[in-house]
């Protein structure tokens, strides 16, 4: 029979000290806490047994848990005894009627053990239930002979399957001597813990200790090379070779946490006291930020950790504005030596709690970590700048250029580059009127090319949510504060004999189509536009589909629409089965790029450029050539 794991949750409330601690917690406080117990075994298959089909009789368990752990420290008051404190203890026992001295700082990781050192001696006693029992993390502690004192930060699979972690804040000061951690899960016991089996943690986890007052500050990055981790400090390539293996490390600058000074219109701060920024990888270059000022965008060579290349970003903004860029950067690798990097100012982002001394940036809530005017006023409290440079590799190594800067944007909502379109897609507020946008800006320019107007109420912040657009080329979701999922779709393609009907656009897709691609299929001359691919149900045996067009130019004359046929080639559609016209109907001589057009096709249902196989289903794949 399988092997089974329950779990019943405890809950009591708690004072401890935590004497001779370098910050506020030396101070008597209480806390509210959650106790996990998890018990392992085999149901008792006897049927005669009482217990029949039970790993554990919860209500033994209950009355062990209760006894030893929850009435023992609820509503008590936990010190370390030290032979130094013996009066001071007294007081307290006199003051405090439920007092536990024990011989350990009485941090959660060293209760967590001795509360399952104590579970298992009564659980075990006379072999009634002679199963593993352990409270949640009480036996990786136990087992890997550590504590990891912060929550965690980021995890990420690498390309063997290996589990990376992170621990560390959004700030860590190095002279605050926070510390923080990284290292992984192995593949062999996440696929164990995946089939039900047991796992020997202390043989399966393996950790990379930092220097105090070094931790990670964002995400891991995870490439064929292995892992990258940008901390406060550094960046590091990791491996897993039964333990953490460091191939490289690189320093990088930063001038510390940045804050908003006084009569700044933001009243917050950057998030991270380093980089922040969660390292972006190529085949062959790690991209990321430091925290200078101005900030710069640093390529690192993937293989030796060698500095390539850097350049001062988003630095023509206006005099006194502050920047930190603490998202992960947009790269993209055309392929031929050209690496693309959208970056975008964070600052105004991080609350004024990070810099207290006693803040615990590892704790990932709003308030802990985000500026409260930003969350209740939006955008505004956000300093502006996107900008996109290009790295080149050159004979003599690489360059960096700036391509183009947007002083007048500020987003949040980590914004998302479409290849298939070429548009980047954002979620930004009007600085005007306080309406928040999706956005789509040119990746070759930068230039807006369409806003679409969603709410001007506050919880339409999506504060930091990640977007996501879809593969298709015409699908773009947003998260909101009001917990809602927003998609926008554009309505491209529609019918004009019967404007009625609407096309369903999950079957309408619009993707680039390469110059090779478009001249390997059979197309003739140089590919205009989008390839088009639509499928419509219930059509008539001919049946006119208008696609909308914007970014062609020329003489109208000189294009060709190309359409596939079911034997995967592009042929020319016939002039007589299609034209370019306006909105309003007009045939063009001249076509302009800023002018949005329709391109009209006739097609018939089982005909030459029908895909579909369906009986009254027509699936068409067209594309402009000049």
């Amino acid at each position: 029979m399988s092997r089974i794991r329950v779990t019943k949750e405890f809950s009591f409330e708690m004072a401890h000290m935590l004497e001779g601690y370098d910050g506020p917690c030396s101070e008597i406080h209480g806390h509210s806490y959650r106790l996990f117990v998890t018990v392992a075994g085999t149901p008792c298959s006897d049927p005669q047994n009482p217990k029949y089909g039970m790993v554990i009789d919860f209500g033994v368990l209950k009355r062990i848990v209760g006894g030893r752990i929850v009435d023992v420290y609820d509503h008590s008051l936990v010190v370390r005894r030290t032979a130094d404190n013996g009066e001071l203890i007294r007081t307290l026992a006199a003051r405090f009627g439920k007092l536990q001295a024990v011989e350990f700082q009485p941090t959660c990781e060293n209760l967590v053990t001795r509360f399952a050192e104590t579970i298992a001696a009564e659980l075990f006693e006379g072999k009634t239930y002679p199963w593993e029992v352990l409270p949640e993390i009480g036996e990786f502690i136990i087992k890997l002979g550590k504590t990891l004192d912060q929550n965690l930060l980021s995890v990420v699979f690498d390309y063997e399957g290996n589990l990376w972690f992170a621990t560390g804040g959004f700030r860590i000061y190095p002279d605050r001597k926070q510390q923080g951690t990284f290292g992984y899960v192995s593949r062999a016991a996440i696929d164990k813990i995946l089939n039900g089996e047991d796992v020997d943690l202390s043989d399966a986890v393996f950790v990379y200790e930092l220097e105090p007052g070094e931790g990670a500050e964002n995400g891991i990055a995870a490439s064929k090379e292995g892992a990258v981790i940008l901390t406060n400090l550094k960046c590091y390539l990791l491996q897993a070779d039964n333990g953490v293996k460091k191939v490289w490390e690189t320093s990088y600058k930063s001038v510390g946490a940045k804050e908003s000074k006084e009569g700044d219109e933001t009243t917050g701060g950057g998030l991270a006291w380093g980089g922040g920024c969660s390292p972006s990888l190529t085949k062959d270059l790690v991209m990321f930020t430091d925290n200078q000022d101005p900030v710069n965008l640093i390529a690192v060579d993937m293989k030796t950790g060698e500095q390539v290349a850097s350049m001062p970003v988003i630095d023509e903004l206006p005099e006194g504005t502050q920047v930190s860029v603490e998202n992960s950067a947009i790269v993209y690798d055309d392929g031929e030596g050209t690496v693309s990097t959208i970056v975008c100012n964070w600052f105004g982002a991080g609350s004024a709690k990070l810099g207290e001394a006693d803040n615990d940036s590892s704790i990932q809530s709003y308030e802990n970590i985000y500026d409260v005017g930003w969350l209740r006023q939006g955008n505004k409290m956000i300093a502006p700048g996107i900008e996109r440079v290009d790295t080149v590799k050159t004979e003599d190594g690489y360059e960096m250029k700036s391509i183009w800067c947007r002083s007048d944007l500020s987003d949040t909502s980590m914004m998302k580059l479409s290849t298939a379109t070429g548009y980047i897609y954002g979620y930004v507020q009007d600085m005007e009127t306080g309406m928040w946008q999706y956005i789509m800006l040119d990746f070759e320019t930068g230039e807006t090319a369409f806003t679409m107007d969603i709410s001007d109420k506050p919880g339409y912040n999506n504060m930091a949510i990640g977007m996501y657009a879809g593969n298709s080329g015409n699908s773009l979701y947003c998260p909101t504060g009001y917990l809602e999922l927003l998609r926008l779709q554009d309505r491209f393609v529609y019918l004009p004999e019967m404007p009625y009907r609407k096309v369903d656009l999950d079957q309408a897709m619009r993707n680039v189509l390469s110059q090779e691609k478009f001249a390997a299929d059979g197309g003739q001359g140089d590919v205009e536009g989008w390839l088009n691919t639509i499928t419509i149900e219930n059509v008539h045996p001919n049946t006119t589909v208008a696609i909308r067009m914007k970014g062609i130019s020329g003489e109208t004359g000189s294009l060709k629409l190309y359409a596939y046929g079911t034997d995967g080639t592009l042929k020319e559609v016939p002039e007589e089965k299609w034209h370019i016209q306006t909105e309003d109907g007009e045939t063009p001589d001249m076509l302009t790029e800023d002018i949005l057009y329709e391109v009209h096709m006739t097609v018939e249902d089982g005909g030459d450029f029908d895909l579909s196989e369906t009986e009254k289903e027509i699936k068409i794949s067209a594309v402009l050539g000049a």
